[in-house]
C-alpha cells in the first residue's frame, strides 16, 4: 500500500491506512483517509465515522468529532462503547460536563471489561462540575484499574478531596503523587500546601509553598501571596512582609490585593505609617472606590490618634458600602471617641469639596481600554481650553460645534463616558450643571400630531445645562415614511441646539453604519454633528480586567484559576456574534459566576471568609 491517496481504489484500503496513520499519530492524514473511505463506500459505515470522529477528538476538533460519533451511533445496529467514550471525551474537552458524564456513563455500561480511561475522563468532568463525591469515586476506580500507579491520578483525587474539605485524605493522595513522581512537581506541592493551609497547619503549608516557588520555571507572584498568607496566619510578620513585597515587585506594583495584605501585616505589627501607605496604594489602584481600603486606613489613622482623618476614611468607606455593619460599627465607635464633653457632637467633621478637572480626567483615564476614545476626548477638552484662553484675551473666535456622535457596539462604555463628559464640561465652565439625561425614541416621539414637540421640549428642558444622550438615535428616522413623528422630534432638537449652543450639548449614539445614514437623512444634523468618537470592542485582556474590577471588594479570583478565567474571556471574544455586548456580557458572566459559586458552596457548613470570597474555575459559566 503506497502513501499516495491516488494509488488506492478501495474504501477498505483507505480505512486500514487511516488506522495506520492514526496509530502513528498522523491525525491529518488519518482524517483524509477515513474521509475518502466514507466517499467511496456504497453504504454509510459506522466504523468510518467512528474512527474519523475519534481522530478528530485526538486532534482537538471537538465539534467535528461529536458530529461523526453521533453519526456512528445512529448507524450502528448495536451500541458501541467506543463511540460513546470518544464522544464523551469530545464533550469533556468542549466543557459540556453534563453531556460528557452521560456519554462516559453509557460507555462504562456497554463495556465487557471496565476501562480506566472512562473513569478518568468522567472523574474530571465530575470535578469540573463541582461534584467532588462523584469525582473521588471515579478517580478511585481509575487508580484501581490502572496497571501502574500514576502520580497524576492521585493528584486529581487529592485535589478533589481538598476541595471537598477532606484535608487528611487529600494530603495522603498528594504525598503519594509526590513520591511516585520522583522529580518534584510544583502542582503536587501546591495542592498539598493548600490542604495543609485549610487544616491550619501553617508550618507544613509554608514548606510546600516554598517547594512550589523552588520548582516553578518562572517566579509567580501568587505563590508568594500564598506563602506570605501562611506566614501571616502564623503571626510571622517579618516573613509575611517579605513575601508580599516580592509579590508586589512581580506584579510591578499594580496589584491592590498584595498591598492590602501587606498593609494588614504592617498594622498588626504596629507600623501604622507603612500600613497607611499600603492602604493608600490600594485606594489609588482601585480608583478610590475601595471601601475596605478606606476602612483599614481609617483603622490605622485611629491607632495613630488622628481621629478626624480616621473618620473621613470611614465616611468614604460607608459611602461605597452603606449597608456594612462592620464599617458602621467602627463609625459609631469613632463618634464616641470624638464626642465633645459639652455639646455631645463629634469633633471630626468631613469636609466637602467639588471634583476638580484633573480628578475627572483621572476617572476617565482609569476606565478599562478605550484608548482611542480617551484620545478624542482629550483633544476636545484641549480645544475648549484654548478657545476659553482666546476668549479671555479678546481674540476672535471660530464658532465650532460641541455636539458629538458616539459610534460602537453595545456595552463599550458610551453612557459612562457621556456622564463623565457632562461633569468635565461643567468643570470647564462650558455647561452650567453637567447632568446627563439619557433617552431613546420612546421618550421623544409622541402618539399624535403635536404631542412629539411637547415631549421633546420637556426632555430638552430637563437636559438644559447638561448633556442630552440619545441612544440609537437613528430610530428617530423611519425610512420611507415622511409622515413619521420622529422627524418632528429632530426639528425640535435642531432648533434647541441652535438656540442654546452655549449651555446645551447633544450626544447621539448607536451602531456605525445606521448612524451615518441617520446623519445623512437631514442636512441640519450633518452641520451640527462633526465630532465623532468611535468606541471599539473590548479585547480579551480588557474583558478580563472589567470582570476583575467587578470582583473588587466583593470576590477574589482563585490564583490557580486566573489563566482559566482569562481563557474564558478570550473564547468569549473570539466567538462573539452579532449580539455581542462587550461589558454587558461581562456583567452577565459575573452574575452567573456568583450563582454558580453559591450552588457550589451551599452544600458545605463552616465556610471560611476566604471560601465565601473566592471564585474558582468551576464558577465561571462555560459556553
Amino acid at each position: 500500500m503506497g502513501d499516495r491517496i491516488d494509488d488506492l481504489k478501495d474504501a477498505n484500503d483507505y480505512f486500514q491506512r487511516g488506522k495506520t496513520y492514526f496509530n502513528k499519530g498522523d491525525y491529518d492524514r488519518a482524517i483524509k483517509d477515513f474521509t475518502k473511505a466514507i466517499e467511496l463506500r456504497g453504504k454509510e459505515d459506522a466504523d468510518d465515522y467512528g474512527w474519523r470522529g475519534g481522530t478528530y477528538c485526538y486532534k482537538g476538533d471537538c465539534d467535528e468529532a461529536i458530529k461523526d460519533l453521533t453519526k456512528a451511533i445512529e448507524l450502528r445496529d448495536e451500541e458501541d462503547a467506543n463511540d460513546y467514550g470518544w464522544r464523551g471525551v469530545a464533550y469533556h474537552n468542549k466543557g459540556d460536563w453534563d453531556k460528557a458524564i452521560k456519554d462516559l456513563t453509557k460507555a462504562i455500561e456497554l463495556r465487557d471489561k471496565e476501562d480506566a480511561n472512562d473513569y478518568g475522563w468522567r472523574g474530571e468532568a465530575y470535578y469540573n462540575k463541582s461534584d467532588y463525591n462523584g469525582a473521588i469515586k471515579d478517580f478511585t476506580k481509575l487508580i484501581e484499574l490502572s496497571d501502574e500507579e500514576n502520580a497524576g491520578y492521585y493528584r486529581w483525587r487529592g485535589a478533589a478531596f481538598r476541595t471537598k474539605r477532606d484535608c487528611d485524605e487529600a494530603i495522603k493522595d498528594l504525598t503519594k503523587a509526590i513520591k511516585l513522581r520522583g522529580k518534584g512537581d510544583a502542582n503536587d506541592y501546591y495542592w498539598r500546601g493548600m490542604a495543609y493551609r485549610d487544616k491550619r497547619d501553617y508550618d507544613e503549608a509554608i514548606k510546600d509553598f516554598t517547594k512550589v516557588i523552588e520548582l516553578r520555571g518562572k517566579e509567580d507572584a501568587g505563590d508568594y501571596i500564598l506563602r506570605g498568607s501562611a506566614y501571616r496566619n502564623k503571626s510571622d510578620c517579618d516573613e509575611a512582609i517579605k513575601d508580599f513585597t516580592k509579590a508586589i515587585e512581580l506584579w510591578n506594583g499594580k496589584d491592590a490585593w498584595s498591598y492590602f495584605l501587606r498593609g494588614k501585616v504592617y498594622h498588626n505589627k504596629g507600623n501604622y505609617d507603612e500600613a497607611i501607605k499600603d492602604f493608600t496604594q490600594v485606594i489609588e489602584l482601585r480608583n478610590r472606590e475601595d471601601a475596605w481600603g478606606y476602612y483599614r486606613r481609617g483603622e490605622a489613622y485611629y491607632e495613630k490618634g488622628d481621629y478626624a482623618t480616621a473618620m473621613r476614611d470611614i465616611e468614604k468607606a460607608l459611602k461605597i458600602k452603606p449597608n456594612s455593619e462592620k464599617i458602621s460599627s467602627l463609625k459609631e465607635f469613632l463618634l464616641k471617641e470624638t464626642v465633645g464633653a459639652s455639646n455631645n457632637k463629634a469633633t471630626a467633621q468631613i469636609p466637602k469639596s467639588d471634583r476638580a478637572l484633573d480628578k475627572l480626567l483621572s476617572e476617565l483615564n482609569s476606565l478599562v481600554g478605550l484608548s482611542g476614545v480617551k484620545g478624542e476626548i482629550s483633544t476636545i477638552i484641549n480645544q475648549i481650553k484654548i478657545r476659553k484662553k482666546r476668549e479671555e484675551r479678546g481674540l476672535s473666535q471660530v464658532v465650532t460645534s460641541n455636539h458629538l456622535v458616539f459610534t460602537g457596539n453595545p456595552g463599550t462604555g458610551k453612557t459612562t463616558v457621556a456622564r463623565l463628559l457632562g461633569k468635565i464640561y461643567n468643570s470647564l465652565g462650558l455647561l452650567s450643571k453637567g447632568q446627563l439625561v439619557e433617552v431613546d425614541r420612546g421618550d421623544l416621539v409622541g402618539q399624535y400630531i403635536g404631542h412629539t414637540a411637547i415631549k421633546t421640549k420637556e426632555v430638552i428642558d430637563r437636559a438644559m445645562g447638561g448633556i442630552l444622550f440619545i441612544d440609537e438615535a437613528y430610530s428617530l428616522v423611519v425610512k420611507g415614511s415622511s409622515n413619521d413623528f420622529g422627524n418632528e422630534a429632530i426639528s425640535t432638537l435642531l432648533k434647541a441646539m441652535e438656540d442654546n449652543r452655549e449651555n446645551f450639548i447633544v450626544i447621539v449614539a448607536g451602531y456605525p453604519e445606521p448612524m451615518n445614514d441617520f446623519l445623512k437623512s437631514n442636512p441640519g444634523l450633518q452641520s451640527r454633528f462633526n465630532n465623532f468618537v468611535e468606541f471599539e470592542d473590548y479585547n480579551p485582556e480588557e474583558l478580563y480586567e472589567i470582570f476583575a474590577g467587578m470582583c473588587k471588594d466583593k470576590y477574589i479570583i482563585e490564583l490557580n484559576s486566573l489563566e482559566y478565567f482569562k481563557q474564558y474571556f478570550t473564547d468569549l471574544y473570539n466567538n462573539r456574534s452579532e449580539n455581542y455586548a462587550n461589558g454587558r456580557d461581562v456583567r452577565n458572566s459575573f452574575e452567573k459566576a456568583i450563582k454558580r459559586q453559591a450552588n457550589r458552596l451551599a452544600r458545605y457548613d463552616n465556610l471560611t471568609d476566604d471560601e465565601l470570597l473566592t471564585l474558582t474555575k468551576e464558577d465561571i459559566a462555560v459556553n
